[in-house]
């Protein structure tokens, strides 16, 4: 049933005591749109304060360590290190966001769960040690593809750069960060890391260098993203 059949009748109910003259229904007409305000602008802190007052949700998960990953907490400087077969990574973590390890499982908490503020660091901090987890263990991979007449991409690894044809008067060079892996199978730059921001920030850039036009599907596109496309202008008959 739609929003609006639902509300009708306490619609009808709400007018009917506005137009009565009855003191009493005109305290109910009040009161009631009082709360119908209330409900609809903080209802999402409401819903928040009821089921989420004192937890996280991805905070409290249990962190599982491989048995070929090492994981250390320094609580002087709150920096965090992950060594494992493939690397290893550091983070400084925030000064309420504590981590105590346990055997093969590690476990994030925060100084104050009530607090809105620990709780989205709380979470977050979780994510970023468990990606770390990942990243040492098995890795991140990202693809991109360069379409266009024209348009490609030249790999100078001696000198650790990206040449990229995108139709500009010159041609572009971009950087490759150390810690990031890159290989070229025709039109698809491939790359790996194990640092899941790092390779996500160059991937990211490079992408918005030229994004794919939504007319002749010219540019970057990851191959796992939706781009829409757009029917160009035809000529009068």
């Amino acid at each position: 049933m739609p929003r609006t059949n639902k509300l009708y009748p306490l619609v009808i109910c709400l007018s009917n005591s506005f137009y009565s003259k009855n003191i009493n229904c005109y305290f109910l007409y009040l009161t009631s749109l009082c709360f119908l305000a209330y409900f609809f602008l903080f209802r999402r802190y409401l819903v928040c304060y009821i089921f989420c007052s004192s937890m996280s949700r991805i905070g409290k998960k249990t962190i599982l360590l491989p048995n070929t990953v090492q994981l250390s907490f320094d609580e002087n400087t709150n920096v965090i290190k992950v060594v494992g077969p493939l690397g290893e990574l550091q983070f400084k973590l925030h000064p309420k966001v504590k981590v105590s390890i346990e055997s093969n499982q590690a476990n994030v908490s925060v100084e104050d769960a009530n607090d809105r503020k620990q709780r989205a660091i709380w979470g977050t901090s979780r994510a970023i040690i468990n990606n770390m987890v990942q990243g040492v263990t098995t890795g991140f991979a990202k693809e991109v593809e360069l379409n266009g007449v024209g348009f490609k991409m030249d790999l100078q690894s001696a000198q650790k750069k990206l040449v990229v044809h995108i139709g500009f008067s010159h041609p572009v060079y971009v950087d490759i960060p150390d810690g990031i892996q890159l290989s070229l199978e025709k039109n698809k730059l491939i790359g790996k890391s194990i640092d899941k921001q790092l390779i996500g920030n160059f991937f990211t850039n490079l992408h918005n260098m030229k994004p794919c036009d939504p007319y002749k599907q010219k540019g970057f596109r990851f191959p796992d993203r939706y781009y829409l496309k757009k029917v160009g202008k035809k000529a009068g008959k």
